[in-house]
């Protein structure tokens, strides 16, 4: 089976149920997470050293979000710790200064590393991708078919990405582009960053799906909110919650 999930932050007992919950199995499963393991929650780099064993065997995939990139600018030096700890980093941060220096470079080559987006067929959806933040509505890229026009998403990715990769993973502009645009995607799109209770008329957070896209960030980071972790099974259309 292969199993989504988006924005843990930090929160390694949730992770360790929601496995439990769909009895993941390294030897068969794989499990994309959609970014944002870290900060916020307590937890954060024992969360990365947990799922370290299963992103060296394949059976665990790790994109990169936005808060990956907070810790990535701060190991850099292009980054405030004042900066991190006002985007929830506080907790992380201060776990990453007391870090050896070569385990720090380790970690920022680490980080470095990590893909932003991941092609998957889905039954449910067709041909998707799996990306943090979405779109950024500056950078959209259109083809001509032989029938109509189309937004090349893969590219429109990579242009954003690499204009200004800090820019596009804190970006929600796909939440807000009319469905003329949407219709236009030649895939549909998965990611999380942006907390679906918002989207659910302040509900129980859920998973949101339109035709064209879903979100499946339902709060984890704020469980005072009503937020908790969502994880999707590409193969069941199936969704469960911790």
């Amino acid at each position: 089976m292969h199993y989504l999930i988006s924005d843990i932050h930090g929160d390694l007992p949730a992770f360790q149920k929601i496995l439990n919950k769909i009895h993941f199995q390294p030897k068969k499963d794989t499990l994309i997470i959609i970014g944002d393991i870290l900060d916020r929650d307590a937890y954060s780099l024992e969360l990365l050293s947990y799922i370290s064993q299963f992103l060296k065997t394949g059976s665990m995939i790790l994109l990169k979000g936005n808060h990956e990139m907070y810790a990535l600018r701060y190991l850099s030096g292009n980054l405030s710790g004042t900066m991190w700890d006002a985007f929830g980093g506080e907790t992380t941060r201060r776990q990453v200064d007391v870090l050896m220096p070569s385990t720090q470079s380790t970690l920022r080559r680490f980080l470095e590393c990590l893909p932003f987006f991941l092609t998957i067929d889905t039954p449910a959806f067709g041909k998707s991708i799996l990306v943090h933040s979405g779109l950024d509505q500056k950078h959209l890229i259109f083809q001509k078919t032989d029938t109509n026009t189309v937004i090349d998403v893969i590219s429109s990715i990579e242009a954003a990405y690499h204009a200004d990769a800090s820019h596009f993973l804190t970006r929600t502009d796909i939440l807000d582009l009319p469905d003329t645009t949407l219709e236009a995607l030649d895939h549909y799109i998965i990611f999380g960053h942006f907390p679906t209770f918002h989207l659910n008329g302040g509900k129980r957070s859920e998973a949101f799906i339109t035709p064209y896209y879903m979100d499946i960030d339902c709060g984890s980071g704020y469980r005072e909110d009503g937020g908790w972790l969502c994880c999707y099974c590409i193969e069941n259309d199936e969704f469960f919650y911790v």
